[in-house]
């Protein structure tokens, strides 16, 4: 790739400004993120996710099927999403730019798809939603986090909203609708609501990530040993019961 490119490409993150808007919007607030999890349904959690003053969803997870309002809520206040699950046109910004306060997007910067995606992203958006693009060198970092050595350099991107959260100087994260892939989080098989996918990975997802010899329990892990004590983060009772159950398996071995 040449200088003239990566300048290109580095152009299209955010500017000192953009993320001290960011920072600014999300400092001293009370935060929950709104994941796809089967769970989630019967939850009758709307009253409490409305509750928060800013409220976090992934990919589209924004698009709430009524008969699920009672579980999850309405409001969507910020998106992340690495613009894979939704067809982003001139119709999808002018019918949501009064909806999000923040749309994050979460860029694999290893892959050129991706940032042909943003760019044609920012060409449609003109400016109408506020952005919020996630550092190229923080993704990469976290990616190898994950995966060493890497055997798919792909991007989860509530796990990857989750860390960049807790980046910033926020009161609490309350963590609904998240198993971080582990089988003991599914429904009869299922990884998600079935409403959420509209691209019918629901029951796919799970095969591809053993094709790809993807260990959920690295994420897991991961993210229990580095916020364990932080003492911002409440979990919804599946999540509880999921970390609970790996601290009875550490104490057995």
């Amino acid at each position: 790739m040449d200088i003239k490119t990566v300048e290109n490409y580095l152009s299209l993150y955010d500017t000192e400004k953009t993320i001290k808007d960011y920072s600014n919007y999300l400092n001293n607030k009370k935060v929950v993120i709104v994941g796809p999890a089967p769970h989630i349904v019967g939850s009758n959690q709307h009253d409490l996710i409305e509750s928060y003053e800013i409220v976090v969803r992934v990919n589209t997870g924004f698009n709430i099927p009524e008969k699920l309002e009672k579980d999850i809520g309405t409001r969507t206040d910020v998106l992340y999403t690495s613009l894979t699950r939704q067809e982003i046109n001139e119709n999808f910004i002018e019918g949501n730019k009064e909806k999000f306060k923040w749309f994050c997007l979460v860029i694999n910067p290893e892959k050129d798809v991706a940032w042909n995606r943003l760019l044609n992203f920012k060409k449609i958006n003109n400016q109408r939603l506020l952005l919020h693009v996630l550092d190229p060198l923080y993704v990469s970092c976290k990616l190898a986090l994950y995966y060493s050595p890497p055997k798919y350099w792909g991007l989860e991107v509530g796990l990857t909203a989750l860390l960049e959260l807790l980046r910033f100087n926020i009161v609490e994260l309350y963590i609904t609708g998240f198993t971080f892939y582990l089988e003991s989080g599914e429904i009869d098989g299922f990884m998600y609501y079935s409403e959420y996918d509209t691209y019918k990975y629901i029951r796919r997802a799970r095969i591809d990530l053993r094709k790809k010899e993807i260990d959920p329990n690295i994420n897991f892990k991961y993210f229990r040993r580095r916020y364990k004590n932080d003492k911002r983060i409440k979990y919804d009772k599946t999540l509880t019961r999921l970390f609970e159950n790996y601290e009875k398996k550490i104490k057995k071995y």
